[in-house]
């Protein structure tokens, strides 16, 4: 993959849809023990939630001759039907590629729809706060959890910088929707 992003909307859309990034349901892009990518799995404490969340967090390794972690815009993953499972955490490596830092919070069996809330704003606050992020967050919604998304943008106002949500399941890569939305995510955070 190039690690430079071509510059111009069209240029920009066509290498995306090289990449293939297309649909949360196809199958792995982006191997867990691809090299190029540093992950983790944290606990997120949610004092106002559940208690705490589990996730995968993932962001690019440091460049070789890097003196420290460089900081990065960041990005949290809502998935449909809130479960972490492998494709989601292969649609936040491929976002991470991108040069985000990526939480993908594993929000299943959180039936409290208050308490969900707080789980979500706890992970967002978690991530924009992390001592290599810019500072700058948008979030992906992807399915019902693109309502998760929208619900956390009208909570953090104008402490959220982009949100992408996609009301399919599985956005299809041949009518353009997820490299638009990739688009106008990364347009916001960089």
């Amino acid at each position: 993959m190039t690690k430079q992003r071509p510059s111009g909307r069209r240029a920009f859309l066509s290498w995306m849809a090289q990449l293939g990034v297309a649909s949360a349901a196809c199958a792995q892009q982006v191997p867990a023990s691809d090299g190029r990518l540093v992950s983790a799995r944290p606990r997120v404490p949610s004092p106002h939630g559940h208690g705490d969340i589990a996730g995968y967090f993932v962001r690019p390794r440091p460049r070789a001759g890097a003196s420290g972690p460089e900081t990065l815009p960041a990005v949290l993953v809502l998935a449909e039907g809130r479960e972490l499972t492998p494709p989601v955490e292969d649609v936040a490596r491929r976002v991470a590629l991108e040069s985000f830092m990526v939480l993908a919070p594993d929000l299943m069996g959180r039936g409290d729809p208050a308490r969900l809330t707080e789980d979500i704003h706890a992970a967002a606050l978690w991530l924009k706060q992390h001592a290599d992020s810019t500072g700058r967050l948008g979030v992906i919604g992807v399915g019902a959890s693109g309502m998760l998304a929208r619900a956390l943008a009208a909570r953090m106002g104008r402490e959220l910088h982009a949100v992408v949500f996609f009301d399919d399941a599985a956005p299809a890569s041949t009518d353009g929707t997820w490299e638009r939305g990739m688009l106008s995510l990364i347009k916001s955070l960089t």
